[in-house]
C-alpha cells in the first residue's frame, strides 16, 4: 500500500516548539546554516510523520536516524517514509513492507552544464530533445534523486551511472495521477512521476504495484 501527499503552504501556521523533536533530528537539522532552513525540515519531518499515521492508523511517531542514515520510524520498521519539499510545497510518500522515495522539483530555468555531469548520454538526449526542456530536466532529476532515496543512498551515489529515461507511454496528464501508463523499472525499483502545475514529483518504490493518486492538503493537517 502506498500512499502520497502534496501539501500545499506547508509552514503555514505552524507553532510547534523545536525542542519536542528527538535530539538526532535536531543534529540532522543543524547541517542547515539559517535558522529558516532548520525549521522548515523540522516542520517536514513533523508533518510527514503525522501523514503516516493517519494513512496507517498508527500513533505519530517521531522519525529517528543519525546524520547520514536514512530516516526511519524505529517502532514500525515496515514503514518506509520519504519526503521532498519544494518552495512552500511538501511532498510525503509512505509504503508498508517495501522501502520508497520521493522528490520534487519547480519546473524553472536550469545550469546546462549540469547536463554534462549527471546525466547519461540517452538522458542528455532526452531533454534537449523535448518541447520543454526545464521540464524534461526537472522529470529526470526528481527521478534519479527519488531512486536514490528509495534504495537509501545519499549525495555520494553516482548520479550520471544510472538512467531513468522514462520509456513507457505518456498517459493523461493532470494534478493527481502519474504521468506514465506504466512504471518503469530502474535497478528492481520501479518509477513513476507526476506533474502538478509548476511541479515536478517523482516516486520510486521496490514495489511495482499502482501508484495511486495525490491527496492534498493545505497547511497544517492535523
Amino acid at each position: 500500500m502506498k500512499a502520497l501527499a502534496v501539501i500545499k503552504n506547508f509552514t503555514l501556521n505552524y507553532a510547534k516548539e523545536s525542542n519536542m523533536f528527538p535530539k538526532e533530528r535536531l543534529e540532522r537539522a543543524k547541517l542547515f546554516t539559517d535558522k529558516e532552513s532548520q525549521k522548515r525540515f523540522l516542520i517536514a519531518e513533523d508533518l510527514a510523520s503525522k501523514f503516516t499515521a493517519m494513512n496507517f492508523d498508527i500513533p505519530v511517531t517521531h522519525f529517528s536516524g543519525r546524520v547520514g542514515e536514512k530516516p526511519y520510524l524505529k517502532e514500525y520498521p515496515s514503514i518506509s517514509v520519504s519526503r521532498s519539499y519544494a518552495g512552500d510545497n511538501l511532498v510525503v510518500v509512505a509504503e508498508q513492507d517495501y522501502n520508497i522515495g520521493v522528490d520534487c522539483e519547480k519546473i524553472k530555468d536550469f545550469d546546462k552544464n549540469m547536463i554534462k555531469y549527471f546525466f547519461t548520454q540517452n538522458e542528455r538526449k532526452y531533454i534537449e530533445s523535448s518541447e520543454s526542456m526545464n521540464t524534461a530536466f526537472a522529470l529526470l532529476w526528481t527521478r534519479k534523486e527519488s531512486y536514490i532515496k528509495c534504495i537509501g543512498r545519499g549525495i555520494d551515489y553516482p548520479i550520471n551511472t544510472i538512467d531513468v529515461t522514462p520509456t513507457k507511454n505518456t498517459g493523461k496528464i493532470n494534478n493527481i495521477r502519474p504521468v506514465f501508463i506504466d512504471n518503469d523499472e530502474i535497478d528492481s525499483c520501479y518509477i513513476n512521476s507526476y506533474i502538478v502545475e509548476d511541479l515536478v514529483i517523482s516516486v520510486c518504490s521496490e514495489c511495482d504495484d499502482a501508484f495511486p493518486t495525490i491527496k492534498s492538503y493545505e497547511g497544517v493537517m492535523i
